[in-house]
């Protein structure tokens, strides 16, 4: 690790709090984290706990038992396990998730002085001239440009980091799997999704765009030829990151299907999890073999292991109209299970989704939460779904991507099931700016970190700029449904959208060293109040944008946790995030009863 380039400002804290992790310097974490020699990150939990029981295998040595491992600390946004000398984490879709996740677990090993620990992304993805269940290898990331840059917004100046790096791990995993594993892993340039434009390309999504096909093939079939044979979603920021950090690294993509041949027939949710399962016991063996002599390891309390009588079973799908990432099948019974929603509320994450679900049943239907208890609609899936009447609260995920990801097949089986009166409002947290923390932020219009409006789509080389503008009439009927007397701010204005929770809100306190200094920071931060903005986020472009674009009314209700003025930690103890969440919470209740008094 570069630790030229490491940020010596939260190194200095009394306290450093990584907030999504759910750890804080005052705990005792060398007794926990102090002979870690590997990071392994996976996008979703499903996929982590799947790597967990194949490295729990390998490196416990217990043949034959039947268990299942439990994550340790904060488990709202990510789900942390420690395995050994591994850690194995899942960072969530997209690159603003994954940088948040890469950002904390980096901290977290500086805090320890553990500046050797390789790092690993394994998932699964898209191929280009691949067959399903290939491997590919690399350490060489493009981006849709096809350009091997990840660019970031930072302090409203744009940043380049390259996103190639060495290749020795990635040349030692290769030989590896060729000579002890028997696979036929290939090296191979991946092509990561930046950001709700590129993934026009990858996604069949629900609006109607006027690219034409073989546009699409002759894109793809350039990529191919450049030697990109897998497109996924992460590995853009992580390549950037470990690069500029110089931290050994690998990453792993095990593709499901070959973008450039038709696919009928989905891979579905237990295939991948086994392709995944079945490489980890690879990745689990290298390991092996490159630590503490092959001696096995004893079980230690913190891992937090716990034995189970019953195996892990996996949800098993219908081949018909599949919505991926809802691992759902369009069937009448389906559609009869969301047939008459007309109001979705999303939160980032299942936690409050479902604490929201609780809510409005005791509101609506008069049920205690002590005799009643939601049912996730959306299982075995990277996300949850609770219904209620003719609402539906469901989670989303950190960043643009995630919320893209959740959006295209929500809005696909709101499309089949007929609703198509239907009203979306995120419900989330965000940092404050100038405003005092626990304040309530209601949406107008999203802006880009550079403070431009608007969602850039580039399609067959032309672009179209879509407006971020939340729907004022939507707007209005909220503030409309608040009583006179709310204990706490409710604001009317705008937002940013970061592409990062730490460089990309102009922070000091991620893993990297600014580029920018303070007075620029107050620079930035005067521009930013000069026009109405509040807060930062990591969402709204890409909704507001998603949402004009589908004619879908839309609107934002966002919690400030801190006010950026005063600083960049989010030192909010639980009990305050609760109250505070209950907020943002309160404002949307008071709408959706509103709507449902005015029906009478």
């Amino acid at each position: 690790m570069n630790k030229d380039r490491i940020n010596t400002y939260f190194q200095n804290l009394s306290i450093d709090y990584l907030y999504h992790l759910g750890i804080d310097t005052s705990m005792n974490i060398a007794s926990v984290f102090e002979d870690i020699k590997y990071v392994v990150f996976t996008p979703a939990n499903s996929q982590a706990q799947v790597i967990v029981n194949e490295f729990a295998h390998k490196i416990y040595n217990i043949p034959g038992e039947q268990f299942s491992y439990e994550p340790i600390f904060k488990t709202e946004r990510f789900h942390l396990y420690k395995v050994g000398t591994v850690i194995i984490i899942s960072g969530g879709f997209g690159i603003q998730s994954t940088l948040i996740c890469i950002n904390e677990i980096t901290k977290l090993l500086i805090h320890l002085k553990k500046y050797d620990v390789a790092y690993f992304k394994i998932g699964v993805a898209n191929g280009l001239g691949t067959k399903d269940g290939d491997i590919i290898i690399s350490n060489n990331v493009v981006n849709n440009n096809l350009e091997n840059i990840f660019r970031s917004v930072e302090c409203g100046i744009i940043n380049e980091y390259t996103t190639i790096f060495p290749d020795k791990i990635a040349n030692e995993l290769l030989e590896f799997c060729h000579n002890y594993a028997g696979i036929n892993a290939s090296p191979g340039t991946i092509l990561s999704a930046h950001d709700f434009n590129d993934m026009q390309i990858i996604m069949k999504d629900v609006i109607t765009l006027e690219s034409k096909q073989s546009g699409i093939n002759k894109y793809l079939s350039d990529a191919y030829n450049l030697g990109v044979r897998s497109v996924d979603m992460e590995s853009l920021s992580f390549a950037g990151f470990c690069a500029y950090l110089d931290i050994p690294a690998c990453i792993i993509d095990i593709n499901i299907t070959n973008l450039l041949a038709k696919r009928d027939i989905p891979v579905t949710l237990n295939t991948q999890l086994g392709m995944v399962s079945r490489f980890a016991q690879i990745l689990a063996s290298y390991m092996y073999r490159n630590t503490r002599n092959n001696q096995h390891f004893a079980i230690r309390d913190y891992d937090a292991i716990r034995y189970k009588k019953d195996k892990y079973h996996l949800w098993k799908v219908a081949k018909l109209d599949y919505l991926y990432n809802l691992n759902l099948s369009i069937t009448p019974e389906v559609i009869d299970m969301f047939k008459g929603i007309k109001h979705v509320c999303l939160q980032g994450s299942g936690i409050r989704a479902k604490a929201l679900a609780g809510q409005l049943a005791k509101l609506k239907m008069g049920i205690e939460k002590t005799f009643f208890t939601p049912q996730d609609l959306f299982k075995q899936s990277y996300f949850e779904g609770y219904r209620v009447g003719n609402i539906l609260s469901v989670s989303h995920g950190m960043g643009a991507l995630s919320v893209i990801c959740l959006l295209h097949d929500l809005t696909r089986l709101m499309q089949a099931c007929g609703n198509v009166e239907l009203e979306y409002i995120r419900i989330g947290t965000s940092g404050g700016l100038n405003i005092e923390p626990g304040s309530i932020v209601l949406t107008d219009t999203a802006y880009n970190s550079d403070l431009s409006t608007g969602a850039k789509m580039i399609t067959q080389g032309q672009e179209t700029l879509i407006s971020t503008q939340l729907n004022q009439v939507l707007n209005k009927d909220i503030i409309k449904a608040q009583p006179k007397d709310l204990p706490f701010n409710l604001y009317r204005g705008n937002t940013i959208a970061a592409d990062d929770f730490y460089l990309g809100q102009a922070r000091f306190d991620g893993a990297i060293k600014p580029r920018y200094d303070k007075a620029m920071q107050q620079s930035y931060f005067r521009q930013v109040t000069e026009k109405n903005i509040y807060n930062f986020e990591m969402e709204s472009v890409a909704m507001a944008s998603f949402c004009n674009l589908a004619k879908i009314k839309a609107a934002m209700i966002t919690v400030t946790l801190l006010n950026r003025s005063q600083g960049d930690q989010v030192s909010t103890t639980s009990e305050e995030l609760d109250e505070f969440s209950e907020r943002s919470r309160t404002i949307a209740i008071n709408y959706l009863t509103s709507r449902i008094k005015s029906r009478l």
